[in-house]
């Protein structure tokens, strides 16, 4: 987990966002633009000047997974995914150049099943939340999240952090 931590960090830290694109692959996500948060059924890839890391569902193996300095389709294999335009919210566009000076990470892991359906010893760590910290003190937070939906005010009420949730984007505010 450490080393994975590690890798992520490398390819984040001490660069500056060049691009930000959203993917959902459901006909339809949650907006919460008045809070600057939105719930997807994609992912999010970051450009880098020099590196790309990829979070979202990935399409083998059903659950979410991350990639490095190769493009999110890669995970969204042959889902029907398509470009979500979060950018044009002035929080996440305020974001694009600038310098991402730490990540901080929430880790959960799955195992798999051997031949007779038994699990197998290895854990494997998937990050289910990261919190992108901004020279500018801005915050990006991506987190996988079951929750409930309250309906006036509209909001996300009961998140936890969840391998199976939904893929939740958070400008400058952070669910715990």
């Amino acid at each position: 987990m450490k080393e994975i931590e590690s890798d992520i960090k490398s390819y984040l830290v001490n660069k500056k966002i060049t691009n930000i694109t959203f993917f959902n692959i459901n006909d339809s996500y949650l907006d919460f633009e008045q809070k600057s948060m939105w719930v997807i059924d994609g992912g999010i890839q970051i450009d880098t000047d020099s590196e790309t890391f990829g979070f979202g569902w990935n399409y083998e193996q059903e659950g979410f997974d991350f990639v490095l300095n190769t493009t999110i389709d890669t995970l969204l294999g042959e889902a029907p995914a398509y470009e979500v335009d979060l950018k044009r919210n002035s929080g996440i566009n305020s974001i694009i150049g600038s310098e991402i000076i730490d990540v901080e990470f929430e880790w959960d892991f799955y195992q798999e099943l051997d031949e007779n359906g038994a699990l197998k010893e290895e854990k494997i760590y998937i990050p289910v939340m990261l919190l992108l910290q901004f020279r500018s003190n801005d915050f990006l937070q991506l987190a996988l999240i079951d929750f409930e939906i309250q309906e006036e005010p509209f909001n996300i009420v009961n998140p936890k952090f969840d391998l199976t949730g939904e893929l939740l984007i958070s400008h400058n505010t952070r669910i715990k």
